[in-house]
């Protein structure tokens, strides 16, 4: 399936994007372990923002650390703990980023 996402500056839609984008990257590999298939893959096409950014922005929403914190790089280490954890089983998801 392919859905597209538009809307005006400043509603979410990316925040949305991200999260909904990681629940079904979660759904694919939990069925594909169940069935033992090839899993499918979450490809995000993006225009705004570099891959390091969706990255970012995908792990703060995991760990409900707001992303200005972590693109501000001002931490503590319990949130360092929480980004070490959440970007370890976030690597495992089939997700893509394509930066266009």
């Amino acid at each position: 399936a392919v859905y597209t996402l538009a809307a005006r500056p400043g509603v979410g839609k990316s925040s949305w994007m991200h999260s909904e984008a990681a629940h079904i990257a979660r759904h694919y590999l939990a069925r594909a372990a169940e069935q033992g298939g090839l899993t499918r893959r979450v490809v995000i096409y993006t225009l705004e923002m570099p891959e390091r950014q969706v990255t970012n922005a995908i792990v703060s929403i995991e760990v409900g650390i707001p992303y200005t914190v972590l693109d501000d790089r001002v931490l503590s280490q319990a949130e360092v703990n929480q980004l070490s954890r959440a970007a370890g089983s976030l690597s495992k998801l089939p997700i893509d980023i394509r930066c266009v």
